[in-house]
């Protein structure tokens, strides 16, 4: 069982900003990434989404260059 007092006591490893596309500009937040046993936690938190139902998260890495 992952021990998430201690993940959540050190800062994330990597972060990204959320924010919506063009027609979604009330869509922000942020997701936080920890380094766990095995893996990763992804905390994320969002503000603004568009109506009512059922949301899922799809991470891809990219970097700007």
């Amino acid at each position: 069982m992952l021990d998430l007092n201690r993940i959540f006591s050190h800062r994330p490893e990597a972060a990204a900003t959320i924010s919506g596309a063009p027609g979604y500009e009330r869509l922000q937040g942020q997701v936080l990434f920890y380094p766990a046993s095995g893996g990763t936690v992804v905390v994320a938190q969002l503000q603004g989404l568009p109506g009512d139902g059922f949301f899922g998260l799809h991470p891809v890495s990219y970097t700007h260059l």
